[in-house]
């Protein structure tokens, strides 16, 4: 049992995809200190069907009475956690026989190395400037000048581990944005902030995708999915500039304040 970390998901109408992930990690043995569910004003349906199952699996769940998006589900679960560790997952993945094993591992890198912001489980994509960290997890690296764009999702909402206090280091997420834009600005944010972060050496070796049965909630334009060869070079371009200008005048007044 992970006596010092509460796993957190985020939740938005797709209840038997939540089941799913509930059911794997008891049957697995993935136990938490806390698991708190952070719900954004779901539909009633699938609310009861998450209710029918909490005393199984023994979890808190966050209720919203208005949509307010990922930024806003995702703070309001943040506030709530306790443990010094927390582990987030969105509802759509559940793990492989493997996580238990590398979550171990992950656990013992942020506890022995403060450096180490983040420890991701997975990606749609292999990072480049990958360096060996350890046998399982290797350091993503970040160059201003290199022409791949996806080095700069360094951060990602995919599952990932790290420290209660991460917080205080890159503050919260805007509210009221989409969920690309709001994981756009963590980014940038993680960047800015000289952010570290280690990932899996296989990147989809620990979890899975449960879109069967629900499906995605959010649903992206043309201009982001299209293989055209003219539109992903605009594409590219667009992004080249944007995230680099991004990172270098984006400020962040959404962050809380004492």
């Amino acid at each position: 049992m992970f006596e010092n970390t509460t796993l957190l998901i985020t939740h938005y109408n797709r209840s038997a995809s939540l089941v799913k992930l509930l059911k794997a990690l008891n049957d697995y043995k993935i136990l938490f200190k806390e698991i708190i569910i952070s719900d954004d004003s779901s539909h009633q349906e699938h609310l009861d069907a998450i209710r029918s199952v909490h005393s199984t699996y023994n979890f808190t769940l966050l209720e919203s009475k208005t949509n307010g998006g990922l930024g806003y589900n995702l703070n309001k679960g943040i506030d709530a956690v306790k443990t010094e560790y927390l582990l987030y997952i969105q509802e759509d993945f559940y793990p492989t026989d493997l996580f238990f094993d590398r979550l171990e591992e992950a656990h013992n890198i942020l506890k022995e190395d403060p450096n180490i912001d983040l420890v991701r489980f997975f990606s749609y994509f292999k990072l480049p400037f990958q360096r060996p960290y350890s046998d399982h997890f290797s350091t993503i690296d970040f160059h201003f000048f290199a022409l791949n764009n996806k080095q700069f999702h360094i951060y990602s909402d995919h599952p990932h581990l790290r420290r209660k206090s991460f917080t205080d280091k890159f503050g919260t997420y805007p509210v009221g944005q989409r969920p690309d834009k709001t994981e756009y600005w963590m980014v940038i944010k993680f960047l800015q902030r000289k952010g570290k972060a280690l990932i899996i050496n296989d990147h989809q070796s620990l979890l899975r995708l449960n879109n069967d049965e629900e499906g995605s909630t959010y649903q992206t334009n043309y201009w982001r999915q299209s293989n055209r060869f003219f539109v992903v070079w605009l594409r590219n371009l667009y992004r080249f500039v944007k995230y680099r200008f991004n990172y270098l005048t984006m400020s962040h007044p959404y962050d809380l304040k004492d």
